[in-house]
């Protein structure tokens, strides 16, 4: 929409620029056709008139503005451009810094690894992340989940598969209760 207002903007500003240089030309040519043709005295008295001198100065002044304004909506529009410019450089800063987060707290494992692969997931669909984003959050996610199958295959108590830091400590203890109960009635 702003775009489209431009344009007329633009458009207006040319035509008041195309009215104010054809009077200036026609002026111009209509003097130089009567000097040629006849009655040079009436056009010699009009061109050093006050009225001539005013009739360029609204000329001049009519091409001044359009130029004035075409300057202002050319700035106004980078200055938009800007401010979007900014805005999308700290929302990026933003997700950065939750991409950060989120990948420490899949790195700590356990219980806080899922919650940082959720929150990965969730800056995955966010419009600020773009392809290079979804492939590094692509690349942890994989990485997570093979190390937590690796893990569970190979029997790591430090294994995050969803439970909580304490039910691993909890079923581990249990484990170890039950061989040493085992083992110190055989021996």
């Amino acid at each position: 929409m702003a775009r489209r207002v431009d344009e007329l903007g633009a458009r207006r500003a040319l035509a008041v620029l195309s009215a104010a240089l054809g009077v200036v030309v026609g002026l111009i040519v209509g003097a130089l056709s009567v000097a040629l043709l006849g009655d040079a005295l009436a056009w010699s008295t009009f061109l050093t008139s006050a009225g001539f001198g005013g009739a360029a100065a609204v000329a001049a002044a009519l091409i001044a503005f359009a130029a004035a304004a075409y300057g202002a909506r050319s700035t106004r529009r980078q200055a938009e451009e800007d401010r979007r410019q900014l805005e999308r450089q700290r929302r990026k800063e933003q997700w950065w810094a939750r991409a950060e987060w989120a990948l420490t707290e899949v790195a700590r494992g356990g219980s806080s690894a899922v919650i940082g692969l959720g929150v990965l997931e969730a800056l995955g669909r966010s419009e600020w992340a773009d392809q290079h984003e979804a492939d590094i959050i692509a690349a942890a996610t994989e990485f997570a989940l093979t190390a937590e199958a690796h893990d569970a295959v190979s029997g790591s108590p430090l294994s995050g598969a969803g439970l909580s830091d304490e039910g691993d400590a909890h079923s581990t203890a249990e484990h170890d209760r039950g061989t040493m109960g085992r083992g110190g009635d055989h021996g």
